[in-house]
């Protein structure tokens, strides 16, 4: 019987992207798996504290057990307020419409 599982981390940012596929022991969480692999040393901007993880876009714990095939995602803190940035860009719009 196979023990190993194959996962993928996804990482985008202004900075920096990331994309790459692992194959861990089954039964690993992503806290113990991030110490493995040093993502510290990959993403030294990295902190448990500022990024959250999610799995296919559903947010989990660091103390989430990792399953064969799944993307974990790194998700920044949100720099800018999404609805101030819209109304940015509608104002930006209409100014240059006009005559």
């Amino acid at each position: 019987m196979n023990n190993n599982i194959t996962v993928k981390i996804i990482y985008l940012s202004e900075k920096s992207n990331f994309s790459e596929s692992f194959t861990i022991n089954k039964n690993m969480t992503i806290k113990i798996f991030f110490e493995q692999i040093k993502l510290k040393k990959i993403l030294p901007s990295f902190s448990k504290t500022n990024n959250k993880v999610g799995i296919y876009g559903r947010l989990v714990s660091y103390d989430y057990i990792l399953n064969d095939q799944d993307r974990i995602e790194i998700y920044d803190s949100i720099k800018t307020d999404p609805k101030l940035m819209r109304k940015k860009i509608a104002l930006t719009k209409n100014k240059n419409k006009l005559p």
